[in-house]
């Protein structure tokens, strides 16, 4: 039985690094806006201490953030006004309880907050957003907001977007395989992974240049997350890039 034990334990051990070095056990990022750096370097300031964060949004121009975790906790800073006021009259805010967050450059939100599903401030085509969010025969897997724009990717490979810029949906339409991670940043830039690991961007440039840093060096980028803002200070929304 002990030696079952330790079998089931070594196995389990294998899944879990599995998991970290596909959705990136390495990162590269900047944040933009200094309490929103300090609180994230506090967090995830070394590779150990990132390994298990499975989700990171960024909000406004990357002056605020969330982070969630596998073990179910979850901290963020700078939320978009109407979700932060919403959790506080739900009495929910407290860590642990979103387990995603997506926020965009006007204060649109999606989240999801133990069981529930919250969204608001959506003006683009939002009747259709609802709908979509409220679909109980699909799972939502990502949601990203732009200025002017979503999109929203769903477990079994379905997707929908409104406004989202005009490369990226030609990319999307004409790629055989469906998109499994995407972001929308600041004007036009975005970033879109495919289920057969091909990817296509449109990135700041300081972002752009890590990215390509990053594979120069034989490493494999896994996911890019874009603040949806303008800056409010530095010239560059924040951005992340995982890598394994």
């Amino acid at each position: 039985a002990a030696a079952a034990a330790e079998v089931r334990q070594r196995q389990a051990e294998v899944v879990k690094q599995q998991r970290v070095e596909n959705r990136g056990r390495l990162y590269d990022y900047y944040l933009d806006g200094d309490n929103a750096s300090v609180e994230f370097a506090k967090r995830c300031g070394t590779s150990q201490n990132f390994a298990s964060v499975k989700h990171v949004a960024f909000f406004g121009g990357g002056d605020g953030f969330f982070v969630s975790r596998d073990n179910g906790n979850s901290f963020w800073t700078g939320l978009p006004s109407q979700l932060s006021n919403r959790l506080v009259d739900a009495d929910r805010n407290t860590i642990g309880e979103m387990s995603y967050v997506a926020g965009g450059p006007d204060g649109e939100y999606y989240a999801e907050v133990k069981g529930q599903t919250w969204w608001g401030g959506v003006t683009a085509d939002s009747d259709r957003f609802a709908s979509l969010v409220r679909d109980k025969s699909r799972t939502v897997s990502r949601v990203a907001f732009g200025d002017g724009s979503w999109i929203i990717l769903f477990t079994d490979g379905h997707y929908d977007w409104s406004g989202i810029p005009a490369r990226m949906a030609n990319e999307i339409n004409n790629h055989p395989f469906y998109p499994t991670e995407v972001s929308l940043g600041a004007g036009t830039s975005y970033f879109v992974m495919f289920a057969n690991d091909f990817y296509d961007y449109s990135l700041p440039t300081a972002c752009a240049d890590n990215y390509r840093d990053i594979m120069e060096q034989g490493y494999t980028v896994t996911n890019v997350i874009l603040s949806p803002g303008e800056s409010y200070s530095r010239g560059e929304s924040s951005w992340l890039i995982r890598y394994s």
